[in-house]
């Protein structure tokens, strides 16, 4: 099954904040492409990220350390991208932002 991606508003723009921060064009660059990965992984099989939280999973990125918080909505064959935090900062943060 093919899932749906949708990514809160919120969430998009902490995403463009954590893309200001980079200083060089090639890190942001490779960020990017870094999340694109993981967002591709996550709609092909969102399940086998594990549960973080309630009903929402977490799937890492693996070099720049980032945590991506996300639901899955069966019903609508949707995965919502709930939250994505950088993992030196404490998870609680991401339901608050």
């Amino acid at each position: 099954m093919s899932y749906s991606l949708i990514v809160l508003p919120a969430v998009a723009e902490h995403l463009t904040e954590a893309l200001r921060e980079r200083e060089q064009r090639e890190t942001r660059r490779a960020l990017i492409a870094e999340i694109a990965a993981v967002f591709d992984k996550i709609v092909e099989r969102p399940r086998r990220f594990p549960v973080a939280y309630a009903q929402v999973h977490r799937a890492l990125t693996p070099r720049f350390h980032f945590a991506i918080f996300f639901e899955i909505i069966e019903e609508r064959a949707e995965v919502v991208i709930v939250g994505v935090l950088h993992q030196r900062r404490d998870p609680a943060l991401w339901p608050k932002r």
